[in-house]
């Protein structure tokens, strides 16, 4: 089966409705920190506000609106840690509080909105893995329908907890969040404050670099090394989006394009350690049997089929961990540390 990630679902919005992207407009090294951080927790935690009612309550016209309000809650979580020594401690704690809250009601919802995305692209492709190339003219389109059908049906379930933290933060009490934040580094005076932004630039992605290049150094053949690799690698990147425009181009035009490829390889790897791990829920769930069983189908052939898929899965992720091995080598991801280094301090 050839590798596939989540990444190419269709994205049906139009930039001109989007919220701040990647690279946000207004960051120099020379204006002062405080205005930095300003500029930043405004155009972040007001993506979060705008992804946010539109995942709770409009996701049936977009699947990606829950992606991109998962994506503008790391972002902003990013902000708020890299200027958080601005923010008294409690407004601190309540911003990462309730980024984390809804970037992790928001993983369960999404996770389904993928395996029905994943399913639907085999059938449609009748792309059968080889595993189960047997049930070609059996009934693995059968089950594939119903399948499909099942999970669009307990989508909406699955949904009640989005609701349910949509209904406790609603945007207003984020906006506000955004509010108090604008307003506690406004009347920050210290010294930290007033430093030109290019220098406290080089310090947030300082402190990402160290921690990515920590993680780098461990066994990455241990699934949980990977997985904590994968996130420092993510964070690195979101810092590079924070300070990139107040550090030399470099940092955007040679070291962002590679660490965004390294993130792509992990990416694809994580969303069939995902896919994995939900045809192996489904392939056991007793509700789901029921609903195959009363559908007329066996439940033994179920099983069989979800385990094909499971079994298919488990090649590519080894396909998907020997690609990142082989481009990306310890020697690699060593010298793309230094060289990183060099170009914040030389």
């Amino acid at each position: 089966m050839n590798l596939i990630s989540v990444r190419t679902m269709n994205d049906s919005l139009k930039k001109k409705d989007r919220p701040a992207g990647k690279w946000l407009s207004g960051l120099t090294s020379k204006i002062a920190t405080r205005d930095a951080a300003m500029n930043s927790f405004d155009k972040r935690i007001g993506a979060v506000a705008h992804w946010w009612p539109l995942a709770a309550e409009h996701y049936r016209d977009d699947i990606e609106y829950i992606h991109h309000l998962r994506v503008a809650t790391r972002r902003a979580s990013v902000v708020t840690r890299a200027f958080g020594f601005l923010l008294p401690g409690k407004i601190h704690r309540q911003l990462q509080g309730v980024m984390r809250q809804i970037r992790q009601v928001a993983g369960g919802p999404r996770d389904m909105d993928v395996m029905i995305q994943r399913l639907s692209s085999i059938c449609k492709a009748k792309d059968i893995p080889d595993d189960i190339a047997a049930f070609q003219d059996g009934p693995a389109y059968e089950i594939l329908t119903m399948a499909i059908r099942y999970l669009n049906e307990t989508r909406q379930v699955a949904q009640r907890p989005i609701l349910y933290a949509w209904q406790c933060h609603p945007k207003s009490e984020i906006l506000q969040a955004c509010d108090h934040a604008l307003g506690a580094v406004k009347k920050n005076t210290s010294k930290k404050a007033e430093v030109p932004f290019g220098i406290t630039a080089g310090k947030i992605v300082t402190k990402a670099l160290k921690v990515f290049s920590r993680a780098s150094r461990q066994n990455l053949k241990e699934a949980a090394n990977m997985h904590a690799f994968r996130i420092a690698g993510k964070k690195l990147r979101y810092a590079v989006e924070v300070a990139g425009p107040a550090l030399p181009s470099r940092l955007r035009k040679k070291f962002y394009p590679q660490l965004t490829h390294l993130q792509q390889l992990l990416g694809t790897w994580h969303d069939h350690i995902q896919m994995h791990a939900c045809f192996s829920r489904y392939a056991e769930d007793p509700l789901f049997l029921q609903a195959m069983a009363d559908a007329d189908l066996f439940c033994e052939d179920v099983r069989i089929f979800f385990h094909g898929l499971i079994a298919a899965e488990t090649m590519t992720i080894q396909d998907a961990r020997q690609l990142i091995a082989e481009q990306w080598n310890r020697q690699r991801l060593l010298s793309f540390s230094e060289d990183l280094g060099k170009c914040l301090h030389g």
